[in-house]
């Protein structure tokens, strides 16, 4: 099913200018949405956990009917019983721009929360995405940027009072050849999200929804239909800038991976499957992986970076860095060093997957106990993999490579803090080195290690 079809009026057909948006529509959208925030009161646990949001006055709808842009009421209840109102003024672009669009977002959970982004007219056009959502942590609401995630739209499709989020991605075919707006709105390519935490986790459905895709094949196979019925004068409708052949095998791959998209789905919010992976009780003392999109030893790291430990919240998206563009990159996988032998503590690298090899200098402390991730620096790149935990389940011993000499990182997993032994910058690394192989603990706050003289005095 198309945007314009499934979920929209063409409202911004008519805008006045009283109401138009800045130059920078999404930044014009955060401003506001902050203000929405700040407006909104403190709140206890059960209200946040409970409460539903709603839209009172839809008016603002009919732009395309000659109405003037008019404004949401937005209205927070918890057990019928109204907390708050706030009134959202619509803005519009001018004439061949977006307007502002509110609605209401409900979780898979008790918990709901509100979907800001643009009213658009093409399913290729930008929607300046933000969720607004409860969160315990600051007894209030905080904002989720969804920038990213592109064009989206909110629908119960299955009619139960949950939300389905619906991400449309444009095959780029469709632009490589020019191919009009509407005819791009006709084939699209759907993923279908639940919000299914406080942290604006969305979690793919698609597979529960097998009639929407089927209605969407429609659209695909309509347009194949014309594109065929057409034959040499096809060229009309999509400008002449593809060959009739790869047009003809373009939309039977769009085809089948619209097939494709129909089987996916995930919960992260599931019990581990042990038959899958691994608990962490039998990865104590391993080293093991955490691939993208992966679950192991109770860690899950999502696809969209965030980090997850017995179904808890870990981190934010892990950004390995920035291409040239500024566009993220995240984490291709977590290298997990063996734990410290209760299993609390546990030093972490991000890497990612290149063509000459995989690369990791993100390093990272986790307290299972504490829930808390914190970054470390053991030497530019992170240590080699043998780590030594001593008995008391507190310091551990990490080596670096520095110059070609190596030296010993004794962390303390408590407070995060690095001790290095030797500082080459006061000694003369062309006379000693360290022998790693002879590392031991003599007792829990007693290490011992062969220093060897590579060349003489």
């Amino acid at each position: 099913m198309t945007l314009n079809r499934y979920t929209i009026l063409m409202l911004c057909l008519l805008c006045w200018p009283f109401s138009v948006l800045a130059d920078d529509p999404c930044e014009d959208i955060r401003q506001r949405v902050d203000r929405l925030v700040k407006a909104m009161p403190s709140l206890s646990d059960y209200q946040l956990t409970h409460g539903k949001f709603g839209i009172k006055d839809l008016s603002a709808r009919q732009l395309d009917l000659g109405g003037k842009p008019g404004s949401y009421k937005i209205h927070y209840s918890v057990n019928g019983s109204q907390i708050f109102e706030y009134e959202w003024a619509i803005k519009c672009g001018d004439f061949l721009g977006f307007c502002d669009f509110v609605d209401t977002l409900s979780s898979t959970k008790e918990f709901g929360g509100i979907y800001v982004g643009m009213e658009t007219r093409h399913v290729s056009e930008l929607s300046c995405s933000h969720l607004v959502l409860p969160s315990l942590e600051i007894k209030g609401f905080k904002v989720q940027l969804r920038d990213s995630i592109g064009p989206i739209v909110i629908r119960d499709l299955d009619n139960d009072k949950v939300s389905e989020i619906i991400k449309w991605e444009i095959p780029q075919w469709t632009f490589d050849c020019n191919l009009c707006e509407v005819c791009r709105d006709n084939i699209t390519l759907p993923n279908i999200y639940h919000l299914t935490s406080l942290d604006g986790d969305l979690t793919l459905v698609n597979k529960q929804f097998p009639a929407f895709y089927d209605e969407q094949k429609k659209y695909i196979l309509g347009q194949y239909s014309l594109f065929k019925s057409e034959g040499k004068n096809y060229s009309n409708i999509y400008l002449n800038s593809c060959s009739i052949d790869y047009l003809d095998s373009k939309f039977k791959e769009t085809l089948l991976s619209l097939e494709s998209f129909a089987k996916e789905s995930e919960n992260i919010n599931s019990p581990v499957d042990s038959n899958l992976t691994n608990t962490s009780s039998q990865c104590i003392g391993k080293m093991f992986t955490v691939q993208k999109g992966g679950v192991n030893c109770d860690f899950l790291l999502n696809s969209k970076g965030l980090l997850h430990y017995k179904n808890k919240k870990v981190s934010e998206p892990i950004v390995y860095e920035h291409s040239s563009d500024g566009a993220v990159i995240l984490a291709d996988f977590l290298l997990m060093y063996p734990s410290s032998p209760s299993g609390r503590y546990f030093y972490i690298k991000g890497c990612r997957h290149l063509s000459n090899g995989d690369e990791c200098w993100l390093q990272w402390l986790f307290d299972s106990n504490l829930n808390k991730f914190q970054s470390i620096s053991i030497g530019r790149y992170g240590a080699h993999p043998e780590i030594y935990w001593n008995s008391d389940d507190r310091f551990a011993a990490l080596f670096y490579s520095d110059e070609g000499r190596d030296q010993i990182n004794i962390l303390d997993a408590e407070t995060g803090k690095i001790w290095v032994f030797p500082d080459w910058g006061n000694h003369d690394s062309n006379v000693l080195d360290i022998d790693k192989k002879s590392f031991a603990w003599i007792d829990s706050h007693s290490p011992r290690v062969r220093l060897v003289v590579v060349s003489n005095f």
